[in-house]
């Protein structure tokens, strides 16, 4: 009898052993698979990731986790970003596709009407637009952009704030509470905003969390908004909603007139404002006077007035594609 119970205590043992290793080697699969989905999609969260792979959050958040520590990923608040093993990922960046945000970003410059407030969002695609606007002497810009903000102090013209909040290397720009509670004070007549993609069911989209609040946010605090949108964005889902497209006021892409996505945007947002920028600033043509959106309730600009005492910003020039 005890040598069947030794028998059977070893026969245990060894199951579980081999339960334990095949467990283990199956969540080092699904981790491999993890690195392999975000190295691909650029980002995810963990309620995607949870979904896909048919584990719980917590176990994708322990994957997470543990890849981070491999450096194969950037674990960040609610998901994953890809991780770059470039030591220039913003210089590159900047570079790709500037031909196309340089036409984004001088359409942009068009339209946007004098003597505002303006909030100037992350991204390469908002450095092209502080190029375009570095001229102006009848603006004030506010932005955590930093070589936006550098852009704009060298032209020497723009009223530029730059709030406080910890530095994002890879995006090179600010980020954390301190710089959310800075820009909860200021009100907006436009908020520049750059998605990291639009999907096809409307959703403005980007890569991190924080800096979905942060564009909630300064949404929140503009009267309008002012988006900036290349052709590659179009169809692609990022981590995180920050915004429904047809809250939203104008939209600015060099996608052309026959893009399936810009088409169904036609389509279901009747309201947006949707300009070209492939067309010469000759083809604008101008639309009666409209009140902006309602927002939330203004707070003081940096001008020192009252927003709800000044005049607003004249309507953007409307582009029939």
């Amino acid at each position: 009898m005890q040598i069947q119970a030794s028998k059977l205590h070893q026969t245990a043992t060894s199951s579980f052993r081999s339960l334990r290793e095949i467990g283990f080697v199956l969540a080092s699969e699904r981790r491999e698979r993890i690195a392999h989905w975000v190295d691909e999609h650029g980002q995810a969260s963990l309620d995607e990731l949870s979904q896909h792979f048919e584990v719980s959050t917590d176990t994708i958040r322990r994957d997470l986790n543990e890849l981070h520590k491999a450096g194969k990923l950037r674990q960040v608040r609610g998901g994953a970003l890809r991780h770059s093993e470039d030591p220039y990922p913003y210089q590159r960046r900047a570079i790709r596709g500037i031909e196309e945000k340089r036409l984004i970003a001088n359409r942009a410059s068009e339209i946007i009407p004098e003597g505002i407030v303006l909030f100037l969002d992350l991204g390469t695609t908002a450095l092209c637009l502080a190029e375009a606007i570095a001229h102006r002497s009848d603006l004030t810009v506010v932005t955590s952009n930093l070589p936006a903000a550098v852009r704009l102090g060298e032209g020497g013209k723009v009223t530029t704030i730059v709030p406080g909040g910890q530095v994002d290397g890879a995006i090179q720009g600010l980020v954390g509470s301190a710089t959310f509670q800075q820009l909860s004070t200021i009100h907006f007549d436009i908020a520049v905003l750059v998605p990291r993609g639009v999907s096809a069911c409307g959703h403005l989209t980007t890569a991190a969390n924080e800096d979905a609040q942060i564009k909630q946010l300064v949404r929140e605090r503009a009267d309008r908004s002012l988006l900036m949108v290349t052709a590659n964005k179009l169809g692609v889902k990022g981590a995180f909603q920050f915004a429904e497209l047809e809250n939203e006021d104008t939209f600015i892409t060099d996608a052309g007139e026959s893009h399936s996505l810009l088409k169904s945007i036609r389509q279901n947002t009747p309201e947006l404002e949707l300009y070209s920028a492939n067309i010469s600033r000759t083809a604008l043509t101008a639309v009666p006077d409209h009140q902006p959106h309602p927002r939330t309730e203004p707070g003081q600009s940096p001008s020192g007035k009252n927003p709800r005492s000044t005049q607003r910003p004249q309507p953007f020039a409307k582009l029939n594609y």
